[in-house]
């Protein structure tokens, strides 16, 4: 199913102070492509409103692998352990494919600016009010962090319902149809789960880029779990969302679950 691979990462240099919350996806440098066209995939990490590249290292995955209905493919083998920019892929079959990729935990210590930063972009409530009650809103807090990042591309016409896959991961994003059977006009509906289950009131970014241009909308889930965004025209999608919750472990205060879903229209 996949031929040549080649890959890298900048690992948590991240971690050093001062230390910044990651946020995190994968792109790609196409998502609709030809049987055996090679796609060459970036780690973006966003920070102070910039998008950098961000390598990886093999040492940095749980989890690299790629989904399709001819089969699953691990890619933890095939990555190298040297740092490098990025990773190619080729499809040697029509389909809908998934290239699902889950980092390693990493402590990170923040700074009061930084995790309040991060509570007020993802609107998450139960820290806020954790913090404040503890009168911790000033202080540094010890968050454990993972990310995962799924990537869904089109080889050939042939569609399938390889998009509904679940990742494994406890925070995840369902799209409600296959991306590629849709039309300009129509509404994307994608569904939030933690732990399986719907994730109700969770601000989801969802980042659309165009010509060059990017809108960003911050959409809040129902109950059922489910946000809705119009598919107002074609480009890169990349779909984010959050939770963090009470750390089990006393080395940290606060664990960070972050998830997200790129494809392109």
């Amino acid at each position: 199913m996949l031929s040549k691979i080649s890959l890298a990462l900048l690992v948590v240099a991240l971690l050093d102070a001062p230390a910044f919350m990651p946020r995190i996806w994968v792109n790609a440098s196409q998502y609709r492509v030809k049987p055996n066209e090679k796609v060459t995939f970036n780690v973006i990490h966003r920070e102070k409103l910039t998008d950098v590249p961000h390598g990886i290292t093999r040492s940095t995955f749980v989890k690299a692998a790629v989904q399709s209905v001819q089969g699953n493919t691990d890619l933890l083998p095939l990555l190298a352990p040297a740092e490098k920019d990025n990773f190619e892929v080729s499809f040697q079959k029509e389909g809908t494919f998934a290239v699902m990729m889950r980092a390693n935990p990493s402590l990170l210590t923040l700074s009061a600016d930084s995790i309040n930063a991060y509570v007020k972009e993802f609107d998450l409530e139960d820290v806020a009010y954790g913090r404040s009650t503890k009168n911790l809103l000033d202080k540094a807090a010890r968050v454990t962090t993972s990310w995962h990042s799924t990537v869904l591309l089109q080889v050939g016409a042939a569609t399938d319902d390889t998009f509904q896959n679940s990742s494994g991961y406890p925070l995840e994003i369902v799209p409600a149809k296959n991306p590629y059977d849709m039309k300009v006009g129509e509404k994307m509906k994608f569904t939030i789960l933690w732990n399986g289950q719907p994730l109700f009131g969770a601000r989801v970014i969802v980042r659309v880029t165009a010509d060059n241009n990017t809108g960003v909308q911050h959409i809040y889930s129902g109950k059922d779990g489910v946000i809705e965004a119009p598919l107002g025209s074609e480009g890169t999608w990349v779909v984010m969302v959050s939770k963090m919750i009470a750390s089990r472990n006393a080395e940290a205060d606060w664990q960070s679950y972050l998830a997200s879903l790129s494809f392109g229209h």
